[in-house]
């Protein structure tokens, strides 16, 4: 994407997840500077060092964005973070100890609330909420299958299905013969518009019996932080039998939702 005017303060920001601490790092690291500022031989090095790698991860993807065609991405500049944290150790030994002691107070002050906000408040919710919310419309002898790559450690991390319920990532057709045989109903869950190729297959035709109730994406919430990184939607999609010769004691028969 084009990355726009103010794209080197937002890089910043999404370095610490937060405009204050970004803020406050920023300023912790001028202040070798103005307090060297008469000793400028011994200062320019490390500055123009400084200056160097920023502008080859940061000011020259930047101009080239804006003036040519748009290379620049937050991701590619991670070289300048670990800059900044030594710049940002340099400053607070250059303090003396009192002074160097509230620097490190306030970053240290700081620094909890994105992680908070990460871990508890804002990003990681939507995503409980939303596997909360499959796992209340599932039902047991119900299959689900998932995206083998990207969705499986999600899955783990935040699905929690109720008894009965058989999970499957599948690499081939050959391992849905079973599962596909012994299930009552089939939700696929995909990342963004992805597809394992499970429903191509149940609506070809190929697999017979099965019919398509629903395809829906399940978005992640406008309200995420918005230094976090973005994780894209997710769709799932169910199936029914449609079947009545089917074996009840293989999979319990149980109204629509």
């Amino acid at each position: 994407p084009e990355p726009g005017c103010t794209a080197p303060w937002d890089t910043l920001t999404r370095y610490f997840m937060s405009p204050w601490l970004a803020l406050m790092v920023l300023c912790l690291v001028l202040i070798p500077a103005v307090l060297d500022a008469n000793k400028a031989r011994r200062i320019r090095p490390p500055l123009v060092f400084a200056a160097s790698v920023w502008a080859i991860f940061t000011g020259v993807p930047w101009m080239i964005s804006e003036t040519i065609t748009p290379i620049y991405y937050h991701r590619y500049s991670i070289p300048v973070l670990p800059l900044l944290l030594l710049l940002l150790g340099l400053a607070v030994s250059r303090l003396k100890t009192l002074p160097s002691w509230v620097a490190v107070s306030v970053v240290l002050a700081f620094t909890p609330v994105p992680v908070y906000t990460f871990h508890a408040k804002i990003d990681k919710p939507p995503w409980r909420e939303t596997f909360q919310t499959l796992s209340d419309r599932l039902s047991p002898g119900d299959l689900l299958i998932r995206d083998p790559g990207w969705l499986s450690p999600l899955t783990v991390y935040y699905f929690h299905p109720p008894p009965g319920v058989d999970q499957l990532s599948p690499y081939s057709v050959g391992d849905l013969e079973e599962p596909l045989a012994a299930a009552a109903g089939v939700w696929v869950i995909t990342f963004e518009e992805g597809d394992v190729g499970v429903e191509s297959l149940l609506q070809s035709g190929a697999v017979p019996g099965w019919v398509l109730l629903s395809r829906q994406p399940l978005p992640e919430t406008s309200m995420r932080n918005p230094q976090a990184l973005s994780l894209l939607p997710m769709t799932l999609t169910h199936f029914e039998r449609d079947n009545p010769g089917h074996d009840p004691e293989l999979t319990p028969s149980r109204p629509h939702s």
